[in-house]
């Protein structure tokens, strides 16, 4: 006996496809069973081991164990009944099905350090007190995350920052150094050039070495069993640098930060145990005891542009200190002042 899933239109399926196909079923004897079903499943799961301390108050000691974390979620999840309780005689038999993809909203398929999101199709001949004959396909998914599905998720007016620091030495405190950045917008597709403005005004005795701008993108997992918990990895997209600002001088610089056409952002749209953010720095290097000047912001990557007749009116705003989405960074504007 055997039972295989066939498409019929087998390829590289994106949101809102049909997918067509047909149960195939070859008996060899007469069977009963308690239906045949055919299931459309989009799937995340995640999984890692730690070794954590606890306290064994028997033994009054501190020892070790390893934990088990995981958490597992369908977030697509179709039944269709093929057929229902019954009997059917030694031969071959075939049952069509379709299902379609959602339009939006669904995550692409990711295989990750943790965990991963797979999509597949699982045929089921349901046997009573025997084993079932099951088959199943992957499917594989291209789901690009589209501006125009999220548009009130983008930043696509200019925005200004600002920050500023004092160095103190020997308790004596030097005038400040001010730091203003510049972007047209934070939203960009892979391929597009930031253009990042940055304003430098010097007052201190210290020089700044550089300044560096870097774009990076941080995906959490996260665990629902035993409990909570969370796992990140770090890429550094994009990078650029130049040259600093001496002492009681001040300086503008004109960034064009290519963001790489091949950069793999990953679309976690409806996903629960994956989601990534990405965050722009901009660093002023002051070499010595003296912590750095930086101001982070938030970036939205995506693949498919907002259509122009879609796009806001321009209008420059300042925006005020919060914390950027999934992270703990900051979003300083307007003379913080910092002393160290």
């Amino acid at each position: 006996m055997s039972c295989r899933v066939i498409l019929s239109n087998p390829g590289t399926y994106k949101p809102g496809d049909i997918v067509y196909g047909r149960v195939v079923c070859d008996f060899t004897s007469t069977e009963s069973f308690r239906g045949i079903r055919c299931k459309f499943r989009g799937r995340e799961h995640t999984a890692w081991t730690e070794r954590e301390s606890y306290y064994d108050s028997s033994s009054k000691s501190t020892k070790w164990r390893t934990v088990h974390y995981s958490g597992d979620n369908k977030f697509l999840s179709v039944n269709l009944n093929l057929v229902g309780e019954g009997t059917l005689q030694a031969g071959h038999y075939e049952y069509e099905f379709s299902f379609t993809f959602p339009r939006s909203g669904i995550p692409n398929p990711y295989n990750g350090n943790y965990g991963y999101i797979r999509y597949y199709i699982k045929a089921n001949v349901d046997k009573a007190f025997a084993f079932d004959y099951e088959d199943e396909v992957t499917l594989h998914l291209i789901a690009p995350i589209n501006f125009n599905d999220i548009p009130h998720e983008l930043q696509l007016s200019p925005v200004n920052y600002q920050d500023e620091k004092t160095i103190c030495c020997m308790c004596c405190a030097s005038d400040p150094i001010t730091m203003d950045v510049f972007l047209e917008k934070e939203a960009y597709v892979v391929g597009e050039v930031a253009k990042v403005k940055v304003e430098v005004t010097n007052m201190s005795n210290e020089s700044i070495s550089e300044l560096n701008l870097t774009l990076k993108m941080t995906i959490e997992s996260k665990t629902t069993s035993p409990r909570t918990h969370h796992k990140y990895d770090n890429e550094l997209i994009a990078l650029t640098s130049a040259t600093g600002v001496g002492a009681h001088g001040q300086r503008t610089y004109n960034f064009d930060l290519q963001i790489p056409a091949n950069t793999m952002v990953p679309n976690f749209a409806g996903s629960y145990l994956f989601k990534q953010w990405c965050v722009l720095n901009i660093e002023a290097v002051i070499p010595g005891c003296h912590s750095n000047l930086d101001i982070d912001t938030g970036i939205k990557l995506g693949h498919i542009p907002l259509l122009g007749d879609q796009l806001p009116p321009p209008q420059v705003r300042m925006i005020p200190v919060h914390e950027a989405p999934g992270g703990n960074y900051k979003l300083p504007i307007l003379c913080i002042f910092h002393c160290f």
